[in-house]
C-alpha cells in the first residue's frame, strides 16, 4: 500500500478556470482574454503585472473564492479508485502554506479547501497544508506544478505530472486527465 499525495489545485481543483471567472468578474475583463496560461508566471498571459496578479489573489482567497473553484471532471472517482486499489491519499496542498500570508488568510484558505474538499465527497485519509512537497512522508505525489515535483523527485518520491499547459517541460511520469488515471492506475505503482 503507497501513501499518494494528491495535489488540490491544478489536480483537483480548476484554480485556472476559477481564478480567470473572478478576475473577469472583478476587473471587468473579458473571460475571452484571460486563457489557460502556458506557463507558471501567467499573469503577462492575462495582461496582468506580478503585483496586480496578486493582489487579485489576495482578494480572491478572502472572498472564499477557493472553495468555488470547479471540480475536474472524474477526480472523485479518481480518488476512489486509488483507495480502492489499497493506497492512501494525502492531499497536499500549498493552499494557507503560503510564506507571506497573514495568519487570518491561511486560515481563512485552509477553512474553504477543507468545505471544498467536503463539499465534492472527496476522500482521503490524512490533508497537508505545505509549501514544500519534498517534506511529505508519501510514495508518489500526483502534482501539476514542475517546481514541486522535482523536489519529491530530489528526495525519492515518485512523481507523476498532471497535465496542464505549463507543465509541458516536464519530462517524467504524466497523466492526461482522471479519466487516463482511471484507465491506467499503473502509474501510481512503486
Amino acid at each position: 500500500m503507497a501513501v499518494i499525495a494528491v495535489d488540490v489545485d491544478g489536480v483537483l481543483a480548476d484554480f485556472c478556470g476559477g481564478f480567470a471567472d473572478y478576475v473577469s468578474r472583478r476587473t471587468g475583463k473579458s473571460r475571452s482574454t484571460l486563457p489557460n496560461p502556458t506557463s507558471w508566471n501567467f499573469w503577462g498571459e492575462w495582461g496582468l503585472t506580478a503585483e496586480q496578479f496578486y493582489e487579485l489573489f489576495g482578494f480572491f482567497g478572502e472572498a472564499g473564492a477557493f472553495g468555488q473553484c470547479p471540480i475536474y471532471p472524474e477526480a472523485r472517482e479518481g480518488l476512489y479508485a486509488l483507495r480502492e486499489a489499497g493506497h492512501r491519499i494525502l492531499i497536499a496542498t500549498a493552499r494557507g502554506a503560503e510564506r507571506l500570508s497573514s495568519p487570518q488568510f491561511k486560515r481563512k484558505v485552509q477553512e474553504d479547501t477543507i468545505e471544498w474538499l467536503s463539499k465534492h465527497d472527496l476522500p482521503f485519509d490524512d490533508l497537508c497544508f505545505v509549501h514544500d512537497k519534498g517534506l511529505l512522508r508519501a510514495s508518489v505525489l500526483l502534482d501539476d506544478a514542475t517546481h514541486n515535483l522535482t523536489r519529491a523527485s530530489e528526495v525519492g518520491i515518485k512523481a507523476v505530472c498532471f497535465d496542464q499547459p505549463y507543465n509541458q517541460d516536464w519530462k517524467g511520469d504524466r497523466v492526461r486527465n482522471w479519466a487516463a488515471c482511471l484507465q491506467d492506475m499503473e502509474v501510481f505503482n512503486v
